[in-house]
């Protein structure tokens, strides 16, 4: 039987077309033999007929669900990475999160005119910043998906009334024919975010 909070996270992808997949149980990798940038679908019955076995772990696709995830990892350093992004005038939308199963958060945006690839331990449009502990999932990627489970602990959406909010402009690869661009200004509005986002990161680092 279907577990409620895995019919919550699908009724979830459903709405927002996304495309998923099955990985295999107790696991973040593919089930065995299933390619997965062919086999995503976004077709719920197919879901279903893959996901009602509880023990089945779920990948959503981040190209074709016209995603790209910020994937913060704290046994890396990841939100004292966030504290440095913020610190230098790169801010994170409110936007729809998940956990994960290493108290890590998923920040999934909309995916932008331009494409983004994967990254780890850096951003596109980060210039003289190192950031350990996290990571991008753009085109080519995917992640674990909300319901999930690994090791005992699981993949939880954080606040599923709010929307998937646009990547930031400031998350873009640099044409190498320009000079990098400086960090964006912080606005009294911004400097109000990035204290909520301080208070945030802190409270994290102590879980």
């Amino acid at each position: 039987m279907m577990s409620d909070s895995r019919r919550a996270a699908l009724n979830l992808a459903a709405r927002n077309g996304w495309f998923l997949f099955p990985l295999a149980v107790d696991a973040k990798t593919p089930r065995h033999g299933f390619k997965w940038k062919d086999g995503c679908t976004g077709d719920v019955e197919q879901w279903r007929a893959w996901f009602s076995d509880p023990a089945v772990n779920i990948g959503l696709a981040c190209e074709p669900s016209r995603l790209v995830v910020i994937d913060v990892d704290p046994r890396h350093g990841g939100f004292q990475s966030i504290r440095l992004l913020i610190d230098a005038g790169y801010m994170i939308p409110a936007t729809l999160a998940q956990t994960t199963r290493s108290d890590g958060v998923h920040y999934l945006l909309r995916a932008p005119a331009w494409k983004l690839s994967n990254t780890a331990g850096r951003l596109p449009g980060v210039h003289g910043i190192d950031l350990p502990g996290i990571d991008l999932r753009a085109a080519g990627g995917y992640i674990v998906y909300a319901s999930s489970t690994m090791g005992g602990s699981s993949w939880e959406i954080q606040n599923p009334d709010v929307a998937v909010a646009d990547c930031p402009g400031w998350l873009r690869s640099p044409d190498p024919s320009r000079r990098p661009s400086q960090p964006p200004a912080i606005s009294s509005d911004m400097a109000k975010l990035r204290g909520s986002y301080l208070a945030a990161a802190v409270r994290d680092e102590a879980r």
